[in-house]
C-alpha cells in the first residue's frame, strides 16, 4: 500500500499477485507519484496514470493498471492482473481479463464507474469496491474468487447480467445501499451473498440462486422482489398451483428477508437435465380384482421436479394421472383402481421438470388374480354335498310325518 507519497518514484519492483494500492485524502497527496513500467506482477508490466482525461486504452497484456484521479476513461480488451480505479469519475471498461491477483478490479472513492462484459477470476477478490456509487458491473463472468465481489459503501450501484460462480462468497456487501441486483446467475458458490447489518435498500430480482452449499445472509433490511417478480431459489419447495410461473407462497431468506414472488424455474440459468427416475414399486405385487394398486415412484432433478405421471394401460387403453409427493416417505404415490381378473396391466413413469425435460421409466405389469372368497365361507366339496345331503333327508323326513298324521 502506498498511502499519501507525493514526490516519490517507485521502479524495478518485481511482485507477485500482490498489486500496488495507492490510497490519498487529497490530489495533492500523491502529486509527483511516479510509479515506472519496469515495475512488474505477475512477470508483466505496470502502467501507472494520474490525472488524465478523455483518454482511450485498448488491448494490451498489463501487470497492473493504475488510474488515479482520472476522468472520462475508456479501457477495452486489456488482459491484466489487477485494475485500480481510484478517485476517478466515468471510466468504462469492456473486455478486461483480470485473474491471479489478490484483486481483479479494485475501485476507490470513484463514480460512475462501468465493467462490462469482462472476466474476473482466481482472485482473492474478484472485484472490491470501497466509498464508490453509480457503478454498473454488466455481463462478467466473476468464477472462483475468494470473493466475487466484495463492497463497503456501494450505493446506487446496478448489477445485472454476471454470471457468478464457483466463488466462496458471491456478494459480500457491507454498508452499502440502494443499489439493484438483477438477472445474475449465482452458480455453485459456497454462499450467493452475504449483507451485514448495515446494509440497506438493495434489492434483489430474477436472480437464480443455484447449487449454493451454504445458505445466504442477509442481516440488513434489503428487498429479495420488486413488488411483482422475485427470484429463482433451488431449495424452494412451494407449488404453483396456477402455472403463472410464481410460487404460490413466500420463500423465507430468514425470518425477516423474504422473497414474496419466487420464481418457479431459473429466469437465465440454462437447464438441459432431466428428471431421473431412480425406483418404481408398486403394492400389492399380486392384486385381486377387489383391489386397488398403489404405485411409488423415487423422483428427482437436479433443480426441481415439476410433475410426475403415472400411465397405465388398463387392457383397452392407456390412462393418465398426476403422481403426489408425499414428504413423509419421500416419494411420488399414484393409485391404479381395482380392475377385472385376469388383466394384465401395464404401467410406466413420466417426469418433467420445468424447463420442460421429459424422462420415462421402463414399462411394468402385473396380471390381477381372481377375487377369492372371504376366509369361513370356503367349505370342501366333499363336506358341501354331505351338508345337502342331510338336509334333503331331514325335510323328507318332515314331510313323512306330516302325512302320515293326516291319515289318522
Amino acid at each position: 500500500y502506498i498511502i499519501g507519497v507525493g514526490n516519490s518514484s517507485i521502479s524495478a519492483n518485481i511482485l507477485l499477485k500482490n498489486p500496488i494500492i495507492v490510497l490519498a485524502n487529497t490530489k495533492n497527496d500523491i502529486y509527483g507519484l511516479q510509479i515506472s513500467d519496469d515495475n512488474t506482477l505477475n512477470d508483466h508490466p505496470i502502467r501507472y496514470y494520474y490525472d488524465l482525461q478523455n483518454a482511450k486504452l485498448t488491448g494490451g497484456t498489463i501487470g497492473e493498471l493504475l488510474y488515479l484521479y482520472c476522468e472520462n476513461i475508456s479501457v477495452t480488451n486489456v488482459v491484466v492482473h489487477t485494475l485500480f480505479i481510484g478517485y476517478s469519475t466515468n471510466v468504462s471498461t469492456n473486455y478486461i481479463f483480470a485473474e491471479n491477483s489478490t484483486y481483479g478490479l479494485y475501485v476507490t472513492s470513484s463514480h460512475y464507474i462501468t465493467l462490462a462484459n469482462s472476466h474476473i477470476k482466481k482472485n482473492v477478490f474478484g472485484i472490491y469496491v470501497i466509498d464508490t456509487d453509480h457503478m454498473v458491473i454488466d455481463a462478467c463472468e466473476i468464477k472462483e474468487n475468494s470473493y466475487g465481489l466484495r463492497s463497503y459503501e456501494l450505493s446506487y450501484t446496478i448489477i445485472r447480467h454476471n454470471v457468478v460462480s464457483e466463488n466462496d462468497i458471491g456478494f459480500y456487501a457491507t454498508y452499502s445501499s440502494d443499489s439493484i441486483v438483477v438477472a445474475n446467475i449465482f452458480l455453485s458458490n459456497q454462499r450467493s451473498f452475504k449483507l451485514d447489518s448495515h446494509c440497506d435498500n438493495i434489492t434483489f430480482y430474477l436472480n437464480d440462486f443455484v447449487f449454493d452449499e451454504i445458505e445466504p445472509i442477509d442481516d440488513g433490511a434489503n428487498r429479495f422482489d420488486n413488488g411483482t417478480i422475485g427470484n429463482y431459489w433451488m431449495q424452494y419447495t412451494g407449488i404453483d398451483a396456477d402455472n403463472d410461473g410464481i410460487g404460490d407462497t413466500p420463500y423465507y431468506i430468514d425470518s425477516d428477508s423474504v422473497d414474496h414472488y419466487p420464481l418457479m424455474k431459473p429466469y437465465r440459468f440454462e437447464d438441459t437435465i432431466a428428471p431421473v427416475i431412480h425406483s418404481v414399486t408398486h403394492t400389492p405385487e399380486q392384486p385381486t380384482s377387489a383391489e386397488s394398486v398403489t404405485v411409488y415412484a423415487n423422483v428427482t432433478d437436479n433443480l426441481r421436479v415439476k410433475r410426475v405421471i403415472l400411465s397405465y394401460y388398463n387392457g383397452s387403453g392407456w390412462i393418465n394421472v398426476t403422481m403426489n409427493y408425499n414428504e413423509i416417505i419421500g416419494l411420488y404415490v399414484g393409485t391404479i383402481p381395482a380392475l377385472p381378473s385376469n388383466t394384465t396391466v401395464k404401467y410406466k413413469i413420466y417426469a418433467e421438470d420445468y424447463y420442460g425435460n421429459w424422462i420415462v421409466s421402463d414399462t411394468y405389469s402385473y396380471t390381477v388374480l381372481a377375487e377369492e372368497a372371504p376366509p369361513g365361507l370356503q367349505l370342501p366339496i366333499l363336506e358341501i354335498v354331505i351338508f345337502v345331503g342331510i338336509a334333503a333327508v331331514i325335510v323328507i323326513i318332515v314331510a313323512i310325518m306330516k302325512l302320515r298324521k293326516k291319515k289318522k
